[in-house]
């Protein structure tokens, strides 16, 4: 927040004819201050700010010329009468110098100073004519002597210096940024100079263009000082009303005056008030002027101009009063970096806008408000030395009393008797209340101890409207509050930017690693300055490099709290304050756990969940919700809680939670708050037939950091517990963690020989079974379960009716699908006797029934169910109802088995527009009905819509999925499918191969990945490339073998489609063999008129029709092949004998 002075408080003045000028001069500025309001009939724009502790006016001029500059000099004088003098910084034309003189360059500075008769700028044009003569009359003021010693010590300076401070100046323009880049220096190969009888061409064309004469130019060598110092001449400024465009002109005028250059606007302001002149060279003030020099020669004056009010005099403020007293510790922090935001948030409300006499500045122990204290306190002895400045600890009666004996004692006003303290506190109070006092700043640090503010210090806290000022530092918004009601400002984290530069400044950037490893530190040390000094100390005093030192804090929560709790050495604290983290806020929690005990307990429950996105519906509820608030309440004032921004969830601070933790277990009672924390995760965490979806997704990362910890092993609410979370993780697709909840808990409730709750974790334990594909297990179990119940319960008990209902889906699952239908027609016949024929369970019951007879091949009987259950339901529920949505999806892949396919279609287009309507496109529900769609176009022939409809699904999933999420991939899958139906066999291959790279990590037997590896392997064999899919093939084939039994569908549809790739790959017999297999064993469980045990037949025939050929080839060879051997062995016979002949002979 810029500053806000008063008008009197500026004494220098800064004129800009033009707005290049003027840009320039306000990127000088060390700061900008506020604009002011200004007299009525003034209207000019003022610029204001300082430079090296000098407050400074810049104007820029309406218009060029000496009347702009002489109206905006009066004007300024009247609207900021403390003005001592002024600059007049710009560009001018530079007079280029003859062979023994100075050489005058673009880009470099004139500054006017009194030479000979001139004062430093003379006005060539102000007279009269005499016959045959020009009688130059008057003369202009001169510069101030301020200004004139300090231009003098600038050249002694910049003569013994080994850099050019007016050159580093420059660089206080940004100019690589776009705006700025015309003050960037145009180079020497762009400076000419033409003899001054070579008028230039054509006007508004570059010389380049116009065609001036290149021999024209006159040659001159470089300085060596000119590559890094900017050239400054002293002498005589020639000032006119008119610019000066002509070279003869120019060199008789300089001749006649001793002129260094021309410019257009002194005279105006030296009228009648003292200024420099000061010009950066732009042109030669001949015909071939040009704009190309502006910027820079403005850059280099105004660099000049700052530089010389490094060698001002700064005038001591007018005071009639008594030197200001100063009691401030020495507590001062060199490393301190940052915070500018707050100080000057604190500079404006106590002494610029001066809106409030008692501020509070309040904020998390160790956030460094006592270090902001005192660097406003800095600021206050350096800026405002009216101010007196007394700093009063408040960390006890003690220390307060003790503070207000030295102030008593400093200002001359101590008590007779050193002893009585209490009368000192009343003397201070007394004397800072009077206007004797004058102007002050009263500190009051460390004020967190409700009771004793209240009860005995805050009577002593003195008040004057007019002459003094309070701070309060403090860790409770409630003390903030109630001292300085809504006059408090927040101290809150460093940022990053603070922080780095903090942390640099404790270790040196010697020590420090990579960006990315600090950025990490200050993040898990929250950026909070007392946690980055301490582990700057532990770095620095051990040897510890950042990446050591996070290794340390990511070992356990053990070492964390370790590294946290380490005391050390820090003396910007008080001697009598701990230094470590853990233990500075370990006197919050003592002090909320005396003033408000429910406050206390729920710090103790916040210490086990996670920190961030606490939920409010999930904090435990006390009987009074007034209790609850004000907890909440006191929790927020200390920082430990902060709302966010919708207000129904709380963030907690991470170190915060750790020290609290520490503060628990050390008091010996950590057990007590862990079986509180999970008693009431359990009592809020909705059960599977509550199902709340934005609840169970606010509450689980809460509910497994407490399951999850060793010290909640046994706690029975944590079985409970893990049920809970176990089946929002079903539901959510995640079985494998679902399956470790249930485990746990089911191992837990056999070994407590807890027969009913045994019962009720091994279904869910079961039914997770069955979705990772482990039927086997999971028939099992669920049937143990039902026997179990069978024996202690009736029939339409609705716990065994629950537990059937599951083992028949365990059946479907494992493929005894005739097994499922009797047991679910039982349990339908069943709830039809006890249940109305609306009642959920009894039409869930028939839905599963159903999808059991479609399984079954009874597609007729499970169209006829599944339309009796969705009229029910239409009669009964709202056309938005899940589970009547979820009827007619299942009744349109009915449809679409009993080949109605224009009724699946219509079905499935009818629930998709519902759910449109109703929910958001990327609710999983949604997709997935636009994924059957889809399938539902492509059984009716419709490509492109299928094709169309499944890339819409695959997008949506890509943008809100995990890459590797199994229904991203299934309808990946799916679509590579509607690809390969379209013709578009690349793309298809593409996709599969992508989806089967993803599930590399996936293991071997997983049923997802088997399914994708399978559709990829019948695209490698459509494509023509039966060798790639034969290996394909053989590998889920074999894990298959090992996981199902001989007659499951999916061991058969692979083998089968093994079959058919040999049969490609001309390997005949394996073709037969393996098809041989699988019509054997589809003859034992299917109908013969079966299209599966059909299409198998019929690969059979043409294998063994091919194998058959292969064989008559075979045969037909054979007897030409017995000719061959006969005649060689003939011939072979013949030569023994003739051998055996030559032999004998």
């Amino acid at each position: 927040m810029p500053l806000r002075l008063n008008r009197d408080a500026y004494r220098v003045g800064w004129i800009c004819p033009m707005e290049v000028e003027h840009t320039a001069a306000v990127e000088m500025l060390d700061e900008q201050h506020d604009r002011l309001p200004v007299p009525r009939g003034d209207a000019h724009v003022y610029n204001l700010g300082s430079i090296h502790g000098h407050n400074v006016v810049i104007i820029g001029l309406a218009g060029v010329g000496n009347n702009y500059a002489a109206d905006a000099v009066a004007q300024m004088k009247i609207t900021f009468p403390s003005l001592r003098y002024a600059l007049v910084v710009g560009i001018g034309g530079g007079v280029p110098g003859k062979k023994g003189h100075e050489i005058i360059r673009l880009g470099h500075v004139v500054v006017g100073q009194p030479i000979d008769v001139h004062t430093g700028a003379v006005q060539y044009d102000h007279g009269r004519w005499s016959p045959g003569q020009f009688e130059r009359k008057g003369f202009l003021s001169p510069p101030p002597t301020a200004l004139l010693s300090a231009a003098q010590e600038l050249a002694r300076q910049r003569k013994t210096r080994n850099h050019d401070p007016v050159w580093a100046n420059l660089k206080k323009i940004p100019t690589d940024r776009p705006a700025f880049r015309r003050y960037k220096f145009p180079g020497v190969a762009n400076d000419h100079l033409y003899q001054p009888d070579h008028v230039h061409r054509v006007k508004g064309l570059s010389c380049e263009k116009s065609g001036c004469d290149p021999q024209k130019r006159i040659k001159r060598i470089l300085g060596k000082e000119e590559e890094s110092f900017v050239v400054v001449h002293r002498g005589t400024i020639a000032t006119g009303g008119l610019v000066m465009k002509d070279a003869i002109k120019r060199d008789e005028l300089a001749g006649t005056y001793n002129a260094l250059c021309f410019e257009t606007e002194a005279a105006g302001a030296l009228t009648d008030f003292p200024c420099l002149v000061i010009r950066g060279i732009s042109d030669y003030c001949d015909t071939h002027k040009n704009d190309v020099w502006h910027g820079y020669a403005a850059a280099v004056a105004a660099a000049y101009a700052r530089e010389l009010f490094y060698h001002m005099p700064v005038e001591e403020p007018e005071t009639d009063r008594k030197s200001p007293s100063y009691i401030v510790p020495r507590l001062s922090n060199r490393h301190f970096t940052g915070r500018t935001q707050t100080l000057e948030e604190l500079q404006q409300r106590l002494f610029i806008q001066a809106d409030t006499s008692m501020l509070a500045l309040f904020g998390l122990g160790g956030i460094g408000k006592t270090q902001v204290a005192l660097q406003l306190a800095d600021w206050v002895i350096k800026n405002r030395p009216e101010f007196s400045v007394f700093w009063v600890p408040a960390l006890s009666l003690q220390t307060f009393e003790q503070a207000c004996s030295r102030i008593a004692k400093k200002v001359g006003i101590q008590h007779p008797s050193d002893d009585e303290c209490e009368s000192a506190m009343d003397l201070v109070y007394d004397y800072l209340s009077s206007s004797a006092a004058g102007k002050w700043l009263f500190i009051v640090d460390n004020a967190d101890d409700h009771d004793l503010l209240f009860n005995k210090l805050g009577q002593y806290f003195p008040v004057s409207e007019n002459n003094g000022v309070t701070l309060f530092t403090t860790r409770s918004r409630e003390v903030a509050v109630t001292f300085a009601s809504s006059d408090i400002v927040e101290l809150g984290k460093m940022t990053l930017a603070e922080g780095e530069a903090f942390l640099t400044k404790i270790m040196g950037k010697d020590l420090l690693c990579s960006p990315q490893l600090t950025t990490q530190l200050l993040e898990e040390l929250h950026f909070l300055p007392l946690a980055i000094v301490q582990a700057a100390f532990y770095m620095s005093k051990l040897g510890v490099n950042i990446s050591k030192y996070l290794e340390i804090m990511h070992n356990t929560e053990k070492d964390r709290a370790d590294l946290a709790s380490r005391d050390f050495h820090d003396r910007t604290r008080y001697a009598s304050l701990p230094n470590a983290v853990m233990a500075t806020w370990t006197i919050s929690f003592e002090q909320i756990r005396k003033t408000a005990p429910n406050a206390a307990e729920l710090l103790e429950f916040l210490s086990y969940i996670e920190p961030k996105e606490i939920p409010r519906s999930m904090l435990p509820t006390p009987k009074s919700k007034e209790n609850t608030e004000y907890a909440i309440g006191v929790l927020c004032s200390y920082a430990f809680l902060t709302k966010e921004d919708d207000g129904n969830a709380y963030d907690m601070h991470g170190l915060v939670q750790l020290a609290t933790k520490r503060w628990v277990e050390e008091d010996g009672h950590a057990r007590q708050v862990i079986q509180k924390v999970i008693q009431r995760m359990d009592e809020c965490f909705p059960s599977y037939e509550n199902y709340n979806l934005e609840n169970c997704r606010a509450y689980l990362p809460h509910a497994l950091k407490i399951i999850r910890r060793a010290e909640s092993q046994g706690i029975s609410e944590r079985y409970s517990l893990l049920i809970k979370v176990g089946d929002f993780a079903y539901l959510e697709g995640r079985e494998k963690e679902a399956l470790s909840f249930f485990e746990d808990a089911s191992t837990w409730h056999k070994s407590q020989n807890d027969e009913e709750n045994r019962q009720f974790s091994e279904h869910a334990l079961a039914n997770a079974y069955r979705s990772s594909k482990q039927t086997k297990r999971a028939v099992q179990i669920l049937a143990r379960v039902v026997e179990a119940r069978r024996k202690t319960a009736a029939k339409d008990d609705r716990s065994l009716l629950a537990y059937q209902y599951a083992l028949a889906m365990a059946y479907k699952s494992d493929h005894q699908i005739k097994r499922a239908v009797n047991l679910l027609k039982e349990v339908v016949a069943i709830q039809k006797s006890t249940l109305s024929k609306e009642d959920r369970d009894l039409l869930s019951s028939q839905h599963a029934l159903a999808n059991a007879y479609r399984s079954d091949r009874q597609i007729k009987l499970a169209v006829q169910t599944l339309e009796g259950v969705v009229t029910i339901q239409k009669n009964t529920f709202s056309k938005q109802d899940r589970d009547l949505l979820s009827s007619q999806q299942a009744l349109a892949k009915a449809y679409r088995s009993d080949g109605q396919i224009e009724r699946a279609v219509q079905t499935l287009e009818d629930v998709v527009k519902i759910q449109k309507d109703a929910l958001d496109e990327k609710d999983p529900s949604l997709l997935s009905s636009q994924q059957a769609l889809a399938k539902a176009y492509k059984s009716d022939g419709n490509i492109k819509l299928a094709v169309k409809t499944l890339e819409h699904v695959v997008n949506v999933r890509k943008n809100t999925l995990d890459p590797k999420d199994r229904y991203l991939l299934r309808s990946q899958r799916v679509l590579a499918k509607a690809y390969r139906s379209d013709g578009q066999i690349e793309s298809a291959v593409q996709i599969l191969e992508h989806v089967v790279n993803i599930q590399e990590d996936v293991p071997a037997e997983d049923h997802d990945r088997l399914l994708s590896q399978h559709a990829l392997a019948i695209l490698y064999r459509f494509n023509g490339q039966s060798q790639r899919a034969v290996p394909v093939l053989e590998h889920v084939v074999a894990v298959q073998e090992k996981l199902l039994g001989k007659s499951h569908p999916h061991l058969l549809s692979s083998q089968h489609a093994l079959g058919k790739a040999y049969y490609l790959d001309r390997q005949i017999d394996k073709a037969v063999s393996v098809l041989e297999l699988v019509v054997e064993v589809r003859k034992d469980t299917l109908d013969k008129e079966d299209l599966d045990l059909l299409a198998s037949e019929k690969s059979l025939a043409k294998a063994k029709k091919a194998a058959e050929a292969e064989e008559k080839a075979e045969e037909k060879t054979k007897p030409k092949a017995n000719k061959k051997a006969k005649a060689k062995k003939k011939k072979l016979n013949r030569m023994e004998i003739t051998c055996n002949e030559s032999g004998s002979q």
